[in-house]
């Protein structure tokens, strides 16, 4: 029912939060917020609507309800456990069997803060929670599952401009080779002039042409 009020509205795409959220007070990321029965019920109806679905998730349990509904795109896909992430192979080779795409939001606007101020208090957490998101998509793309990029805008210190800056983390930081990255920008927005640049030094880190299809 909420897909067809979504739909109705002129909703051009479904996205569920699989996961509760780290900046949504009286969630937990780490818990699935839907049973496996409601995800299948909810991608179901998106498809026989011609909607595509994207799921929000941190914690593993919602990666797996993620999978087990056949969503579009994961977003975020973080393997998150209390104790931090902990990447599951054998979750990353359903994800790839089924032509699932991962958004894994490698860029995070606090990193812009460091960069001005390394003397942050929390920047050595920062760059180890980084280095594990790193490491985290270069096993998904080992294991075959094709990334789509996004920055997560709107969320602390991040900018719709930022965009292009997680094509240039999630190739370069990721040290992804041979990997394809889908990306749509607006030809008109901010982050469409950037982009421009973001695909230049995109081309020189990678060592090789990189095509822009948008």
């Amino acid at each position: 029912r909420a897909v067809r009020a979504q739909v109705k509205a002129g909703a051009d795409f479904i996205k569920v939060f699989a996961t509760g959220g780290n900046s949504t007070p009286g969630t937990n990321a780490f818990a699935a917020q839907y049973s496996e029965t409601d995800m299948c019920a909810l991608t179901a109806e998106a498809r026989r609507l011609d909607k595509r679905v994207a799921a929000h998730a941190h914690g593993t349990p919602g990666v797996l309800t993620s999978i087990v509904a056949g969503v579009t795109t994961i977003e975020h896909c973080s393997f998150l456990h209390p104790n931090g992430m902990q990447y599951e192979p054998e979750h990353g080779r359903r994800i790839a069997d089924a032509g699932m795409y991962v958004c894994p939001t490698i860029f995070q606007g606090m990193g812009k803060v460091v960069v001005q101020d390394p003397e942050q208090p929390w920047a050595a957490s920062h760059l180890e929670r980084q280095a594990a998101r790193f490491d985290r998509v270069r096993r998904l793309v080992e294991q075959g599952v094709q990334l789509v990029s996004g920055s997560d805008a709107g969320v602390s210190f991040n900018a719709f401009a930022d965009y292009p800056g997680d094509l240039i983390l999630t190739v370069a930081g990721s040290r992804i080779e041979g990997a394809m990255l889908a990306a749509e920008i607006d030809p008109d927005g901010p982050a469409a002039r950037a982009g421009v640049r973001a695909f230049d030094r995109l081309s020189r880190l990678a060592g090789r042409e990189l095509r822009d299809s948008y």
